[in-house]
């Protein structure tokens, strides 16, 4: 039985801070889950052009957040699960919810997956 690892990621496109704070944006690779709990969030130098995209992104910085996933919006529906490449708002709650603007990442802890 082959166990691999991966993150889960989320790209930010816009924070909505409040009593239900949320971010609006798009799930990587892996699925997002009801009850995920975010543990970093990350910024890259932003891309300008399409030639930008010809090499990986360039990392700038990090910060420590616990921000746990309480619900999931999509397609004017409440969903348990968000799947890779979707669109879709994210209900959070915990701490860091102040580091997020639009563009950053916010990333998962790794875990096991068979």
């Amino acid at each position: 039985m082959l166990t691999t690892t991966s993150k889960t990621v989320f790209l930010v496109e816009e924070a909505v801070p409040g009593e239900q704070a949320h971010v609006i944006g798009r799930c990587g690779d892996e699925a997002i889950h009801v009850g995920e709990v975010f543990s970093r969030v990350c910024r890259y130098h932003p891309r300008k052009s399409l030639a930008d995209f010809t090499t990986p992104p360039q990392f700038m910085e990090s910060f420590p957040i616990t921000l746990r996933v309480v619900a999931i919006q999509a397609y004017g529906r409440s969903l348990d699960e968000l799947g890779p490449g979707m669109t879709g708002s994210l209900v959070l709650s915990g701490d860091g919810m102040t580091s997020i603007i639009p563009g950053v990442l916010l990333e998962s802890a790794l875990r096991a997956r068979e």
